[in-house]
């Protein structure tokens, strides 16, 4: 499969699909000191990697495979370059298309009454079963109603690298590493403020 198209100068506003520690509002929080709107999001043909000695993911173009994530919307050029600069050269931005998935269910209209009469004749129960029929409206009344979009996201430069293997849990990260990586992530925007900050 071919790499996607390098992204092109931002203009702003910009859409990011975020698919590891960035689904992660507090590291967003950090980086951005806002929480941009945001949708849940499907990449095809790509898959996403853990990196040995690594807490973060990679995901390169792998056909056949999709990764979910969420996208973030309405991004500044500064905000979308504050990610830029927290990726760093390890990865590049790209320009990929993405699937913004809302599953809509119709509520159950249909009641079931049951009548059951015992075999002497001298019990009567009426029971009545509300959305009895739920799962079969779920199934005949499933809408995907799937949003193609552009958007920005971070390939791993490497696609041979052999420290790539796996796949990349986001749970098991928050679990983990999230307060040491929310710690590092404060110290990135302090240094970042600093250097900038300089005449």
């Amino acid at each position: 499969m071919a790499s996607p198209p390098p992204a092109p100068a931002a203009t702003g506003p910009n859409s990011v699909f975020v698919y590891g520690t960035l689904m992660a509002e507090e590291v967003v929080r950090i980086l951005l000191s806002c929480i941009p709107p945001s949708a849940p999001a499907l990449l095809p043909n790509h898959q996403r990697f853990s990196i040995k000695g690594r807490v973060y993911p990679a995901i390169l173009p792998v056909q056949g495979q999709q990764v979910n994530g969420k996208v973030f919307k309405d991004l500044t050029d500064r905000e979308l370059e504050v990610f830029d600069l927290f990726e760093d050269e390890e990865y590049v931005r790209k320009t990929v298309e993405v699937s913004l998935t809302v599953s809509a269910f119709q509520p159950c209209r249909h009641n079931l009454i049951a009548h059951f009469i015992s075999n002497s004749g001298t019990l009567f129960f009426i029971i009545i079963i509300s959305c009895v029929v739920q799962l079969m409206e779920d199934v005949w009344n499933f809408q995907d109603t799937s949003e193609k979009l552009l958007v920005y996201a971070y390939i791993w430069v490497n696609p041979s690298d052999p420290d790539l293997f796996g796949e990349w849990d986001f749970e098991e990260w928050r679990k983990v590493h999230l307060k040491d990586y929310l710690e590092m992530t404060q110290e990135f925007m302090d240094e970042l403020e600093k250097s900038e900050s300089k005449p």
